[in-house]
C-alpha cells in the first residue's frame, strides 16, 4: 500500500462534509416533488453521491492499486456510478413490485432522543401498501446488487470486501441521512 498523498489527511473530511450536506438536501427535496421530478432529482442525487464517494475514495487512495491521478479518479467514479445506478434501479423496481414505499416517514414524536431512535429505525424499514412498516428488503437487495455489479470493475483483491460491506454501509448512511432529516425539520 502506498503512503497517503500529502494534503489528503487535511482535505478528505471536507469532501465527505460536502457530500453529507448535499445528499440529504437533494433527497429531502426529491421526496416533496411529483413522480416525474422525483426521478430527475434522484438521478441528480445519485450523481452527487457517486461524485462525493469517488472523490473520497480517491483522496483515501482506495483501491490502492489505482493511480492517484485523473485515470484513477475516472476508475473510481465509474465504479461508484455503476454502484449507484444499479442499486437505485434494483431498489425502486423491487419496492414497486412489492408495493412498498421508499419515502422517509417523519416522526410525529417530540424529544430529540425519540426522533433519533425513529430515524435509525426508519433506515431499515419501508412502508407497505397496507399502511404497515416492514424490513427494507428493496434497500438491502439493491445494496447487494450495486456492490456485485460494480465488483468486476475493481481489483481482484477488493471485490469480495466491496460486495459484502455495501449493504451495511448503505443502511448506516440511510440512518445518518434520516437523523439529518429529523434535525432539519
Amino acid at each position: 500500500m502506498r503512503p497517503v498523498r500529502a494534503g489528503v489527511r487535511r482535505w478528505w473530511p471536507i469532501a465527505v462534509a460536502v457530500g453529507a450536506v448535499l445528499w440529504p438536501a437533494a433527497t429531502a427535496r426529491a421526496q416533496q416533488r411529483s413522480a416525474v421530478r422525483v426521478g430527475v432529482e434522484l438521478a441528480a442525487l445519485n450523481t452527487v453521491g457517486a461524485l462525493t464517494l469517488a472523490a473520497t475514495d480517491h483522496l483515501m487512495d482506495s483501491p490502492s492499486a489505482w493511480a492517484g491521478d485523473a485515470t484513477g479518479f475516472r476508475r473510481r467514479l465509474g465504479v461508484r456510478g455503476v454502484q449507484f445506478a444499479t442499486s437505485a434501479v434494483a431498489e425502486v423496481g423491487i419496492a414497486a413490485w412489492r408495493g412498498e414505499s421508499l419515502a422517509y416517514r417523519p416522526c410525529s414524536c417530540t424529544g430529540w432522543g425519540r426522533r433519533i431512535g425513529h430515524a435509525a429505525l426508519e433506515a431499515v424499514l419501508v412502508g407497505r401498501s397496507d399502511g404497515t412498516r416492514g424490513f427494507a428488503w428493496p434497500i438491502a437487495v439493491g445494496a447487494v446488487v450495486g456492490g456485485a455489479a460494480s465488483a468486476p470493475l475493481l481489483p481482484a483483491n477488493e471485490r469480495v470486501t466491496w460486495t459484502l460491506t455495501r449493504p451495511v454501509t448503505t443502511l448506516l448512511m440511510r440512518g445518518v441521512l434520516n437523523v439529518v432529516r429529523e434535525a432539519a425539520r
